[in-house]
């Protein structure tokens, strides 16, 4: 099917209807995504319509139970302008669809209207919640995301350091635990701007081998980070008389190539120790080195300057 030449079809007929063209329409706002001005148009067109009708069949279904011959008509032939339209872009990257609570309510409704008369409004109908601040058409190719969820998880204090503290979830959503590292309260203005560093430096970072940091949240100066459950410290402890050649070479062999990485982006970690170096252990027995705490990261500058510099080291 020719798209263009529907497209253009259905934006004429709304231009006629509504007196309007492309940009000047308000729910034109509620579909950033949509590129085409055009498309973008038609669908705040067919929300609007829609809201109209359904926002007058409301009030009748309070009223008397009948929705008037003039509207029952236009809401017959918006739903077929719609099916028709839906239908052209089906087997393209256009493809779209109603949101399931419009497709349903108007699916119901459309068998009980008639073209002459007026049309009886079923004793089953309930009052239906209009959309005006959401869209609803939504592209096929889309994942919705709603990350603005209230919901809450319970969190588990798994470690403390000097500027912060570091809890364990389970996001439920996801069925996975995450980490979150959450900045003391009564961190100083440049504590504070280095615990925010080490979150952006850390989230430039990509490597196997270092720890993954998702979100940070600017109101509770906390970030979320993937959860390894043992320090290589830990690990060590547990497994020593178990761990073979081959997995001691593999975990030294793995903390190198973190380092190796991490000092090609001219960045010195300052911190290395058996407890901020994470193992994770997987189901098939594999194991990855992962480094986490940058919070005494230092940039490498074009010009050294002697005075200011100390080593720092720990025998364990």
């Amino acid at each position: 099917m020719n798209t263009s030449f529907l497209l253009n079809e259905i934006t004429d007929y709304f231009r006629l209807k509504l007196q309007k063209g492309p940009g000047e329409l308000r729910e034109e706002a509620l579909y950033p995504e949509v590129v085409n001005p055009k498309l973008r148009f038609c669908f705040a067109a067919f929300q609007k319509k829609f809201n109209e009708l359904l926002l007058f069949y409301n009030s009748k279904a309070q009223l008397n139970m009948h929705f008037n011959a003039d509207p029952s008509r236009e809401l017959m032939e918006l739903l077929e302008k719609f099916k028709d339209f839906k239908f052209g872009f089906e087997d393209t990257d256009k493809a779209f669809k109603l949101v399931e609570t419009y497709d349903n309510v108007l699916k119901f409704i459309e068998p009980t209207l008639s073209p002459s008369g007026g049309s009886i409004i079923p004793e089953e109908y309930n009052l239906f919640s209009i959309l005006n601040y959401d869209p609803i058409i939504v592209l096929d190719n889309q994942l919705k995301v709603n990350e603005k969820t209230k919901e809450s998880f319970s969190l588990m204090m798994v470690n403390e350091g000097s500027y912060a503290r570091v809890y364990k979830y389970t996001d439920t959503n996801y069925d996975t635990s995450f980490a979150l590292k959450r900045a003391k309260a009564e961190l100083t203005s440049t504590e504070l701007t280095r615990f925010k560093k080490e979150f952006q430096l850390m989230k430039s970072l990509d490597s196997p081998y270092i720890l993954k940091v998702y979100s940070y949240n600017n109101q509770k100066n906390e970030f979320k980070m993937e959860y390894v459950k043992h320090s290589l410290k830990d690990y060590i402890s547990k497994n020593n008389p178990h761990l073979n050649a081959s997995r001691r070479k593999s975990l030294c062999s793995q903390l190198f190539r973190a380092l190796k990485y991490i000092h090609s982006k001219s960045i010195f970690h300052r911190d290395l120790s058996l407890g901020n170096i994470l193992v994770k252990v997987h189901e098939d027995d594999s194991c990855i080195i992962k480094v986490c705490d940058f919070g005494y990261l230092k940039e490498k500058k074009k010009h050294f300057d002697p005075g200011r510099y100390s080593f720092c080291w720990e025998f364990e």
